[in-house]
């Protein structure tokens, strides 16, 4: 199982403050509001957005391990944005405090210097690891941006490495982060001791559904959660995220699929009614070669080669224009579009067989020769 298929996250979103369901002393016997979504606070009738109240700490990170089976990477994650200032450049991105595990959970490779390490961390070091984008951004002219001093919210960092790009992802342009260790983000730039995300990868032995149901546990244990309480956290598996995608891709291939057929179907229309006027414009000449001794199967290779000089004409054509605009996409756009030989081959070929020709060799000679 690869690394995107084992991890899962235990976002930051608290319910409640307290055990007892209150934001305050004052709410008196306020019973819990179950319906509340994660990470919302509800005091005197008052709802505020989920993820607003922080719930996750260091601690839940640090019992995780412990408690749940076949952990090997883990990180919390600490997350803002701020504004970067690099000489007269500036870039306004999203930065994330994380530990020096989070490249291997996240699969990050670095294309210039080096990921952060452990001493970096524990020594809460000004250090930073770039995205591309804000790299480019940064540093235009080309120069190397490690070793390069930046600014983030008046801090000075020294970036030491560069991360090879990703590109686009669910939540736009993964290249656009700056990723520093995670003491050096809760000390000097988010001054925090409560974390966004506890991201962790699992071994492949462990099944997901036990990993998922021991960290549920664990957390409503840490914050002292009652049976009659909801959680004040929320769980996903990026696999669940993955059979949505999959999910959608399937739908979107069926629509795309019933359009093809349905243009397939009005294409074959098409010709079939062009050559059926061709056969009724020609009755008389069709009567004329019966009657000068043409057989029926002269008619109906005639017909035929004339049906398939035009389909093949149309299909050429249609093939050429749409090769070629699934070139520009993947050209223009970066989308990988090869060409499907399956479908373009059942295109194709429907539209060579569908003709009337049939009809033309089969002609009375003398119905043929009366017809005006």
């Amino acid at each position: 199982m690869g690394i995107a298929d084992d991890r899962l996250s235990a976002e930051c979103s608290a319910e409640f403050e307290h055990p007892g369901g209150c934001q305050s002393d004052s709410c008196g016997n306020a019973e819990t509001d179950r319906s509340s979504r994660p990470g919302s606070t509800a005091s005197a009738g008052t709802q505020t957005a989920a993820g607003t109240l922080p719930s996750l700490k260091d601690g839940d990170a640090a019992a995780i391990p412990a408690n749940v089976r076949g952990v090997n990477a883990i990180s919390p994650v600490v997350m803002g944005s701020a504004q970067l200032i690099a000489g007269a450049h500036n870039w306004q991105t999203r930065v994330q405090a994380v530990r020096p595990a989070y490249q291997q959970i996240q699969d990050w490779h670095v294309s210039a210097g080096a990921f952060f390490t452990p001493q970096d961390d524990a020594s809460a070091n000004n250090v930073v690891v770039l995205g591309q984008t804000v790299a480019h951004n940064l540093f235009p002219d080309g120069r190397s941006p490690v070793g390069q001093v930046i600014r983030i919210r008046n801090v000075p960092f020294s970036v030491v490495g560069v991360l090879a790009p990703k590109g686009g992802g669910f939540g736009g342009d993964q290249d656009d982060v700056v990723l520093l260790p995670l003491q050096t983000g809760q000390v000097r730039l988010f001054g925090t001791g409560s974390v966004s995300q506890i991201m962790f990868q699992v071994d492949d032995a462990v099944p997901m559904k036990t990993a998922i149901t021991q960290l549920d546990q664990l957390l409503r244990q840490q914050h002292q959660l009652g049976p009659a309480l909801a959680d004040d956290f929320a769980i996903f598996n990026n696999n669940d995220i993955i059979q949505r995608v999959q999910g959608v891709s399937q739908a979107m291939t069926v629509l795309l699929g019933s359009i093809g057929a349905v243009s397939l179907i009005v294409g074959g229309i098409g010709i079939m009614n062009l050559m059926l006027v061709s056969v009724t414009e020609r009755t008389r000449e069709i009567g004329i070669r019966l009657a000068i001794g043409a057989q029926p199967a002269d008619l109906l290779a005639q017909f035929l080669v004339e049906a398939v000089e035009l389909s093949v004409l149309g299909g050429v054509i249609g093939i050429l224009l749409g090769s070629s605009m699934a070139f520009g996409v993947s050209f223009f756009a970066g989308w990988a579009a090869p060409p499907l030989w399956g479908p373009i081959s059942l295109a194709f070929g429907f539209s060579a067989l569908a003709n009337p020709a049939r009809k033309a060799s089969l002609l009375d000679p003398i119905v043929a020769l009366r017809y005006e």
